[in-house]
C-alpha cells in the first residue's frame, strides 16, 4: 500500500492508463483477473478517499504486447542471447512516483536510506502507534 496525497486521487486512474498504454498494457473490463494463471497482470486497488469503496483496475499485456515477447524469445533463442522482459515489474511503483513529483523513485536504489534515517523513521511510526 502506497498513501497518495488527496490532491493526486483525480489523476491516478489516467496515470495509471497512459503509463500502461506505453508498456503495452490493456485494462480488463470491471477489474477482473484473467482466466489464465499464466498470465501476468498488475492489480491496483485505488480507495475511495471518502468512502470504503475502492475502484479496482487490472491489466494485462496485450496481445501485440504478447506476440512482439514471443517473436523476440524466439530471436534470442536462436541467437544464444537473453531473452527480454515479458513486462516492466515496476508498472505500478513508476506510475506512484510519478504522482509523488519523484520520477527517480521508481527504481528502488533512489530510495535507500541510512541505517540513522531507517531507525529515526522507525522511532517515529513506533510513536504513532
Amino acid at each position: 500500500m502506497i498513501p497518495l496525497p488527496v490532491e493526486a486521487e483525480p489523476d491516478i486512474v489516467t496515470a495509471f492508463e497512459q503509463e500502461a498504454e506505453l508498456e503495452g498494457f490493456v485494462l480488463t473490463e470491471d477489474g477482473l483477473l484473467p482466466e489464465s494463471k499464466s498470465t501476468p497482470y498488475c492489480r491496483v486497488e485505488i480507495p475511495h478517499p471518502t468512502t470504503d469503496e475502492s475502484q479496482i483496475l487490472v491489466f494485462v499485456l496485450s496481445e501485440q504486447r504478447m506476440q512482439e515477447h514471443r517473436f523476440l524469445t524466439e530471436q534470442s533463442m536462436s541467437t544464444g542471447r537473453r531473452p527480454p522482459r515479458l513486462f516492466n515489474l515496476q508498472f505500478a511503483r513508476k506510475v506512484v512516483a510519478n504522482l509523488l513529483g519523484e520520477p527517480l523513485k521508481a527504481n528502488w536504489k533512489h530510495c535507500v536510506q541510512t541505517e540513522d534515517e531507517e531507525k529515526a523513521m522507525a522511532d517515529y511510526i513506533k510513536q504513532l502507534i
